[in-house]
């Protein structure tokens, strides 16, 4: 991580609570997204065998990610499908959690899941969107990590 972050200074990489961490030096972050990250919500639940997909949405549906949504006029930006894999958060794997950051929740879930890896964010200024993204590995039949 120091290779990369030498190559690009506007970066810089901590692990923090066992989960490596990206992201850009205070002069290049993007106020939206800190603010977006650091939103404390209520209540977020997903069930069993729920989709990537499926999390993004739900986090978007939230009340306190769409009143920022709202107030800063973005939207949601669409799916970047390719391939026939609909990546999933692991068939066993559902989350129930209160009173937590955004960037909380996306790092329980790559700590949690036996299948999720990573997760971004990032702002289009020109189309006026911001996505939230899991990836996620095929779940091997009775595989755990």
């Amino acid at each position: 991580m120091t290779s990369f972050t030498k190559q690009d200074s506007r970066y810089t990489w901590e692990i923090n609570d066992g989960v490596l961490h990206i992201f850009p030096k205070e002069e290049f972050r993007d106020l939206l997204l800190e603010e977006l990250l650091a939103v404390r919500v209520a209540r977020f639940s997903v069930k069993r065998n729920t989709s990537c997909w499926d999390f993004e949405d739900r986090l978007f549906g939230t009340p306190e990610i769409q009143a920022i949504v709202e107030a800063n006029d973005i939207d949601r930006s669409g799916l970047n499908f390719t391939g026939a894999y609909i990546p999933q958060l692991g068939r066993d794997f559902s989350l129930n959690v209160s009173n937590m950051t955004l960037v909380d929740i996306l790092n329980k879930v790559i700590k949690e899941s036996p299948v999720a890896r990573f997760w971004m964010i990032k702002k289009n200024s020109s189309s006026r969107t911001v996505l939230v993204r899991l990836n996620a590995r095929h779940e091997p039949d009775g595989s755990r990590r």
